[in-house]
């Protein structure tokens, strides 16, 4: 813990404690906490932006969000189906897999993220799984400003060990990660952080590359790919096009956007009776229906107007799959939702999915689930707090404990979890606070 000197005399902190319902003691243990996380995501990051921009981009709270009872179980529990999930994909028969889209790799990756609601009711319900992650090291940290995980059993740590269970043979690994735009993308800091923490924990045993995707479409950067015991993409470029740019697929162990457990249609294909008996099989029926227990009912729009009766019935519609128009997917301008945020919300982004739809671009519908608001004291200026009782959205990554692809199946282990609080029911921007989530 960093030390930390107040800056205002007792008479005003309990000023100030007082205008927030608190004792004297328990305002200084909040604003000390506050304080200490600020200062740890600030050395350790920075994470968006550039390199020269120390002070973080949004809001830290005082404590971590502590998760409804039983998530922890919940959510190990879930990490595991989903990897029985990604295998499941593979077998799906060939008309299926073209529901989804086109070029798509169904290696299982060796590491994910989901995005999650708390309910009002203090239930879980998952909407995304993202393969493509740019907030890995940030949530590294935050596990660390909250003294809730040490390093060695980090995310970082856990992609350490996936690695080695990859290439069991491999005193020193090494990796390409391509990404896109790697001087303008507010992300690449995050990727630079990671590369660090893996590096630094593996003691130099594991090496990661970034490989900027602009330069290898322009051939401005020719690499030697022999030299990479493997390949992570995550950018616009398809698996059979990298193979054209000289990537073995075979090397290729994260393919993005291009994964098949990425895809938003997986959740209508486990929600189409016409599939049950397929993932009954596949899966187990218990595992099956934990499953549709937790992930939020979606359906595939087969015509344009189901696009306006999934709005009139109050769902949400989601850009599943538009081919290497990632944009559409990494950044929400293909998703509206019938309230909330006046861009999700607009008559202009309704009519947008319709045209995406008559594009090709696979378009599903979901049930709306209205996040909880939840409470929190905010970090202000380092002088003292404020409360607010914003929207949620539960982050939570995942990594797998060996070769996910591997005749034996592994386990998965739990990470990090992240919570963004926001004004609005989409939280999302600097206005917003990132913090761990607890349980």
């Amino acid at each position: 813990m960093y030390g930390y000197t107040f800056q205002l005399h007792e008479n005003d902190r309990e000023d100030h404690a007082k205008r927030l319902g608190l004792t004297l003691g328990e305002f200084d243990r909040l604003l000390i906490s506050a304080n200490n996380a600020y200062q740890v995501i600030k050395d350790l990051g920075p994470f968006y932006g550039k390199e020269e921009n120390k002070e973080p981009t949004f809001r830290i709270t005082s404590d971590p969000v502590v998760l409804p009872k039983g998530s922890e179980q919940t959510l190990t529990i879930l990490g595991n189906d989903l990897l029985y999930l990604a295998r499941a994909l593979q077998k799906l028969p060939e008309g299926s897999k073209e529901k989804l889209g086109e070029d798509l790799d169904f290696t299982v990756p060796f590491s994910w993220r989901i995005d999650a609601i708390i309910t009002p009711s203090g239930d879980l319900r998952v909407n995304e799984i993202e393969c493509v992650d740019s907030a890995s090291a940030l949530m590294t940290a935050e596990q660390l400003a909250y003294n809730l995980q040490p390093i060695n059993e980090s995310t970082a740590a856990k992609m350490i060990k996936a690695f080695q269970s990859i290439y069991p043979t491999k005193t020193e690994i090494h990796l390409a990660l391509i990404r896109n735009d790697l001087e303008n993308n507010p992300h690449t800091t995050n990727h630079t952080r990671l590369i660090e923490f893996i590096e630094k924990i593996s003691q130099g045993q594991v090496k990661i590359d970034l490989i900027d995707e602009l330069l290898l479409q322009s051939l401005k950067t020719m690499p030697d790919w022999g030299k990479y015991d493997g390949v992570m993409n995550e950018t616009s470029i398809s698996p059979s096009e990298l193979e054209d740019f000289g990537v073995v697929r075979k090397k290729l162990i994260a393919a993005g956007n291009f994964s098949a457990l990425n895809n938003k249609g997986v959740f209508a294909l486990l929600f189409d009776e016409s599939h049950n008996e397929f993932w009954q099989t596949s899966l187990g029926q218990d595992r099956f229906n934990r499953l549709k227990g937790i992930l939020i009912p979606t359906e595939f729009i087969l015509l344009e107007k189901d696009i306006d009766r999934a709005r009139q019935q109050g769902e949400v519609v989601k850009a599943s799959w538009a081919g290497t128009n990632t944009v559409l997917i990494n950044r929400s301008k293909g998703v509206a939702i019938p309230e909330g945020d006046i861009i999700h919300g607009s008559n202009e982004r309704w009519e947008s999915l319709k045209e995406l739809f008559n594009q090709g671009v696979k378009i599903i519908s979901q049930d709306f689930i209205k996040p909880a608001q939840i409470p929190a004291f905010l970090r202000k200026k380092g002088l003292t707090l404020e409360a607010v009782e914003w929207y949620n959205r539960v982050c939570v990554k995942y990594v797998v404990e060996g070769n996910p692809n591997g005749d034996e199946i592994p386990s998965v282990s739990l990470t990090a979890t992240e919570v963004t609080l926001g004004p609005d029911i989409v939280p999302a921007g600097r206005k917003c606070a990132f913090t761990a989530g607890t349980f």
